[in-house]
């Protein structure tokens, strides 16, 4: 179940792997200013296409850890998309699709 829709942003100066594109399935961490650890999600892009970085592209995420930080999240909410400590990217709550209460 789809938890946020989100617009991403992949930063321009990320090295490999990134360089070669990422589609979705694409598995990273998210860091929330108001979450004190990172929380993995899955994401899932409206088409089969590669993404590079410096585009934007709008996605839904799916949370593992939705029942704990569910109601933590807001639209307007900014996060930062990782992978352990490299910033793969930044991204902004467009909609919270699925209340976790």
């Amino acid at each position: 179940m789809e938890h946020v829709l989100a617009v991403f942003r992949l930063a321009e100066n990320i090295p490999l792997p990134k360089v070669n594109g990422i589609g979705s399935g694409y598995f990273p961490h998210h860091k929330f200013d108001n979450i004190p650890y990172l929380v993995s999600g899955k994401h899932h892009y409206d088409d089969d296409c590669l993404h590079y970085p410096g585009e934007s592209i709008m996605t839904t995420i799916t949370f593992v850890s939705w029942e704990f930080i569910g109601h933590m999240i807001k639209s307007g909410d900014r996060f930062e998309v990782r992978e352990m400590s490299k910033i793969i990217g930044y991204g902004t709550v467009i909609n919270v699709l699925n209340e976790g209460r």
